[in-house]
């Protein structure tokens, strides 16, 4: 698998291909020990999605998705085991999502793309918000290589509907493609980049802040920005600046402000952004986003490949 071995993250899950690792690794984070049968069963996991998304890289955009998916699906069964100590046994068979009548819904052009709506299941995406506690993990400068991370306010309940464009329109990573195509409003704010960062130390902790681009914020189509930012409590915003502060012994945020941080591919420095919550429901993590995409893109892949293929080459006169 030369070309996952290329990529960072993939060469540092290589190391719990060995069930003593798993082992070592979960007793030092939990402080309990893994009995070897459920590490075997991490182990394998993580294997099977690394062999899943090595396929996906070497194979054409009518089955990728799929590949992607299942992959996605591995770690994050991967993950579940992890956290909460157990083995494959104790998990669900189900994805947990659900299809919602796309066979009469999706016509193969965007608009009906955006539309298309996932049921929550019983199944791994329930396992996968409460094994995680929907915690969202930054990248700050002053903490070096240490991910700070925070859980916010985020519940999806059996019988939920989620749609793509639910997802799409909060991804800050396309939101200027998602625009240009769609035409619809993003839901997702570009904060102010490195340069824009204070920090100070404070004794237990690190007070950190990110100016916020005022003239950005007064457009029109981020109504939904100014009056999630005028909600939060002093401490967390003044006028064109959030704040933070970040405990150095445990790499706890506060849990507001309820910012994003990602690796543009090329990228030395991680952006930030505000994304807009979702009713009723609140603000979900990067990592519930990418698994809900994952699954919506799989099985548009696996249930209708024809219509997939088209909607990539624009046949719809997209």
């Amino acid at each position: 698998m030369a070309t996952l071995n290329q990529n960072p993250h993939w060469a540092a899950l290589r190391l719990f291909q060995s069930s003593g690792i798993v082992q070592s690794h979960y007793q030092k984070i939990h402080g309990r020990v893994l009995d070897a049968g459920k590490a075997q069963d991490i182990k394998y996991s993580i294997s099977q999605a690394g062999n899943y998304f090595f396929a996906a890289s070497k194979s054409d955009m009518i089955v990728k998705p799929l590949l992607i998916y299942y992959g996605c699906l591995g770690l994050a069964r991967s993950l579940i085991m992890y956290l909460q100590g157990v083995g494959e046994s104790h998990l669900k068979s189900s994805h947990g999502l659900r299809e919602l009548d796309w066979r009469h819904k999706f016509s193969g052009d965007i608009k009906s793309f955006l539309s298309l709506e996932m049921k929550v299941t019983d199944g791994t995406s329930l396992e996968l918000q409460t094994a995680t506690a929907n915690k969202e993990y930054m990248e700050i400068p002053i903490l070096k290589y240490e991910l700070a991370h925070h859980s916010r306010p985020f519940s999806i309940n059996r019988g939920d509907l989620i749609s793509v464009d639910t997802i799409l329109s909060r991804l800050n990573m396309i939101s200027v493609e998602y625009h240009e195509v769609t035409k619809q409003q993003r839901n997702s704010l570009a904060l102010m980049g490195l340069d824009a960062f204070n920090n100070r130390h404070n004794g237990s902790g690190v007070d950190w802040s990110i100016r916020v681009d005022n003239n950005e914020l007064q457009k029109p189509e981020y109504d939904w920005a100014r009056a999630l930012l005028s909600s939060l409590p002093e401490r967390a915003y003044a006028p064109g600046v959030l704040s933070y502060q970040v405990s150095t012994s445990k790499f706890e945020l506060d849990a507001f402000p309820p910012v994003y941080s990602g690796w543009p591919p090329g990228w030395s420095n991680p952006v930030f952004f505000l994304v807009r919550e979702i009713s009723s429901m609140g603000f979900p993590s990067h990592l519930s986003m990418m698994f809900l995409l994952s699954y919506a893109l799989g099985m548009l892949a696996r249930y209708f490949p024809s219509k997939w293929t088209g909607l990539l080459s624009g046949s719809q006169n997209d």
